[in-house]
């Protein structure tokens, strides 16, 4: 289901088989985050056309209150 590395400040989370509409790409800038932590955010493209949009509007760290789980990027509203 996903690949999870960590490179340039960043541990990431792929998941591609979820949906074969689109592939959710998560980021956390902890190096330890589980998929159950609300730590990411999350990018969703669309694998059609490569459009894609960030969960809940969220696209940078700064409020890190807003970060969620992998779950919810799941069920996140998406712009597009």
């Amino acid at each position: 289901m996903a690949v999870v590395t960590f490179d340039d400040g960043l541990r990431k989370h792929t998941d591609n088989t979820t949906s074969a509409t689109y592939t959710y790409l998560y980021s956390s800038w902890d190096a330890n985050a589980t998929t159950s932590q609300a730590k990411w955010l999350c990018k969703r493209i669309h694998n059609a056309d490569g459009t894609w949009s960030y969960a809940d509007g969220i696209s940078d760290f700064s409020d890190r209150n807003q970060l969620i789980t992998v779950a919810q990027g799941l069920t996140a509203t998406y712009a597009g």
